[in-house]
This record gives C-alpha cells, structure tokens and sequence, in this order.
C-alpha cells in the first residue's frame, strides 16, 4: 500500500498533466483563431475594399484590361483618376507580391485552411 505522501505526488503529476495538456488544448485553440481571424482580414481587405473591388472589375472586362494597358503606357502625365486607379492597381498586385512572399516563407500554404 502507497502512503499519504506517494499519493499526493502521483495526484500531483496526474493534476499536473491534466494540466499541461489542457495549456497545449488552448494554446492550439488560440493560434487556430488567430490565423482565422488574420485569414477572414485578408479577405475582407481583397474582397470587401471598394478600390479593389473596382481593379478586380476592370481586370475582369476586356476593356478594363485595355484601360490599364494603357495606364500604365501612358507616356504624358496621368490624370488624377488615373494616378488613383494605378495607385489603386499597384495595392492589387502588392496583395499577390505579399501571398507569394507567405508562401515563400511556409507562413501560409493551400493546404492550410
């Protein structure tokens, strides 16, 4: 037969197990949401912005994609609207830049979702 005090330090490691594997349970649980939470932004800013929605829908027409063509040709200064939609475009192209750079560093993949 165990004593008293064999049976308070097998009680402890069996509490203190519980536990440790309760701290992991919440850490996992903590970081899931985290990268939810970080995954819902990146699409609220590439879906829900209203200046990206409107590169999206240029880059989606045939005659969007000529408009930026020439943008971004243009020789002469560029109206005001243009330099928006180009400052506009160049924020676009950055979200892409910043998904390969992600994917580059194995901070975010397609199998993780």
């Amino acid at each position: 037969m165990i004593g008293l005090q064999e049976a308070i330090a097998i009680a402890g490691i069996i509490v203190g197990g519980a536990t440790a594997c309760k701290g992991i349970q919440e850490y996992r649980r903590s970081i899931m949401f985290r990268r939810a939470k970080w995954l819902y932004s990146l699409y609220h800013d590439f879906y829900m912005e209203p200046y990206l929605k409107e590169v999206r829908e240029e880059m989606d027409s045939e005659e969007g994609r000529n408009r930026i063509e020439k943008i971004i040709r243009k020789e002469e200064e560029l109206s005001r609207e243009e330099e928006k939609f180009l400052s506009n475009f160049t924020d676009y192209l950055n979200f892409f830049e910043f998904m390969l750079y992600l994917r580059k560093k194995e901070d975010w993949s397609v199998k993780r979702r």
